[in-house]
């Protein structure tokens, strides 16, 4: 119906209430009566529709900067500054990145646990918003140290995630980052690029033949079920690096 004949109904059924049950006269609530209350009504709608619009259009300006600036994730000077710039101002991990030694199923070919640890932590980016994975850097102490034979641990992960992974995303990279330690010595680190994906990413346990869900959140992963996951991604239409809008404005703020 029309929001004048709404209003007017409204407007009706309140009058009714309060009225005497034996009243039986006509309904003092014309539609003239409903006239001004229904023109605010249209208007506040008015504005919230224009304020809808207002708001989907600084979404769009957004989302285009932020492709923009997803590039920067393929600079490796702006890798180097993020991690000169992160090392020494945080003490903590965060949802966005992860600092790590070395995985231990680099160095126990044999090892499923570490497999899936392995395979665990590079989902729950996935199955988050997204972030970035820098291998070589002490946990504790938090100097650079670096991973011997950079490309063959690559290709070890690489290989880990396409079994572990279902789906596996074709957006994840993995590639060498030379960095500086505290002698000034050049060293390999390595990096994991993670796109926040559309698809629920599972863990498969080989062993068990189970299947994990692993979710980043804060500096830690908790297991959710598919779901509720799933639930959680109803918005995303597509594969995409948006979190590095977070990371450029610490990097240029610092």
């Amino acid at each position: 119906m029309s929001t004048l004949a709404y209003v007017r109904n409204d407007m009706e059924g309140d009058w009714a209430e309060s009225v005497d049950p034996e009243y039986s006269g006509p309904s003092p609530i014309t539609y003239r009566f409903a006239f001004p209350l229904a023109s605010k009504k249209i208007l506040y709608e008015f504005a919230l529709y224009f304020q809808k619009i207002r708001d989907s259009v600084d979404l769009v300006q957004s989302e285009i900067s932020s492709f923009k600036k997803e590039e920067i994730l393929k600079s490796e000077e702006f890798l180097k500054l993020f991690v000169s710039r992160v090392l020494p101002k945080y003490r903590l991990e965060t949802e966005l990145w992860d600092f790590k030694e070395t995985f231990s199923a680099w160095h126990n070919d044999k090892s499923e646990e570490g497999k899936l640890d392995l395979a665990c932590n590079v989902a729950s980016y996935a199955n988050s918003k997204g972030g970035l994975l820098i291998i070589g850097i002490d946990d504790k102490s938090r100097e650079i140290i670096g991973v011997e034979q950079p490309e063959r641990k690559i290709q070890q992960s690489r290989s880990i995630l396409k079994r572990f992974m279902e789906p596996l995303p074709s957006s994840i990279e993995l590639f060498g980052l030379p960095l500086e330690d505290k002698n000034r010595k050049t060293v390999n680190c390595i990096i994991i690029k993670i796109p926040q994906t559309k698809d629920v990413i599972e863990v498969k346990e080989i062993a068990g033949g189970g299947r994990k869900v692993p979710v980043r959140v804060d500096d830690g992963i908790q297991y959710k079920s598919y779901g509720e996951v799933s639930k959680m991604k109803k918005d995303i239409s597509e594969d995409n690096f948006l979190f590095s809008r977070e990371l450029a404005s610490i990097v240029y703020s610092s």
